[in-house]
């Protein structure tokens, strides 16, 4: 006999939900955005821009980030929690806390415009690991990720791979903070980056990553390379007595 109470009582709830969805969603709107690139920031005042930003930032996105120089965006009021949004001009895609989507020409035009001289941030390998060895050098392996893309062959998955780690500056700063590793394929060289995209490597890259993954391991933070020591130690033994001989007192044999 309570039931026409706890009736009235939800649709008064409802109602005051409803409500307040305008006012909500009213002081949701974006008031700015600031795109931040190599030197600085620019505050983007195109309405359409704004317009096109907060409707991506609501939407459900689609698709992978091509990899590629960025600017960081902050929203204000920041419609994403923790702040992961960026705009990369190569790939045309608008980057909201992990969520991408491609503008069209129209818009990339319009925010070409809006940054003016302002450059984006260049992607900057720190370091990179082959199936466990720490490259000599990480630079060749940001070239491996500008790469043509290509389709690979429905076999690929079944050949041997080798697991390839990324570390870029900037850390969690950069849309590039939640890949997993890359995947290369010795036998087709072919290397399958995060972002989705397969890359046909040319023989000198091949050599490379063939070179990393055979050559020394990382060292390990406070360990010790005791083949290196050994080498040192050596040579220093050698040295010294190559240097003892030279030393040694010359002495005139007697003629009897």
């Amino acid at each position: 006999m309570h039931r026409p109470h706890a009736l009235i009582a939800l649709t008064t709830v409802a109602l005051a939900l409803l409500a307040a969805a305008p006012a909500a969603a009213k002081e949701a709107h974006l008031r700015s955005v600031r795109a931040c690139g190599l030197t600085g920031c620019v505050r983007l005042t195109d309405r359409y821009v704004l317009r096109v930003v907060e409707r991506d930032a609501w939407g459900p996105g689609g698709g992978e980030s091509r990899f590629g120089p960025y600017y960081r965006l902050r929203l204000r009021p920041s419609l994403n929690q923790p702040h992961l949004d960026y705009y990369l001009p190569l790939a045309r895609r608008i980057q909201l806390n992990g969520v991408s989507t491609r503008v069209g020409s129209a818009m990339a035009a319009r925010l070409r415009a809006e940054l003016g001289a302002q450059q984006p941030i260049p992607p900057r390998l720190v370091a990179v690991t082959v199936g466990g060895r720490r490259a000599a050098d990480p630079r060749p392996y940001l070239e491996m990720l500008y790469g043509t893309p290509v389709h690979p062959p429905a076999t690929v998955w079944n050949r041997p791979d080798v697991l390839i780690d990324l570390s870029f500056a900037g850390g969690r700063q950069t849309p590039w903070a939640d890949w997993g590793e890359a995947e290369y394929f010795p036998s087709a060289h072919l290397l399958h980056v995060p972002d989705g995209t397969w890359v046909h490597l040319g023989s000198g890259q091949a050599a490379t990553i063939a070179a990393d993954l055979h050559g020394h391991p990382a060292a390990t933070d406070g360990g010790t390379d005791w083949a290196t020591v050994a080498a040192l130690l050596a040579a220093v033994a050698v040295a010294a007595a190559v240097l003892a001989v030279r030393l040694r007192p010359w002495r005139r044999e007697r003629v009897a």
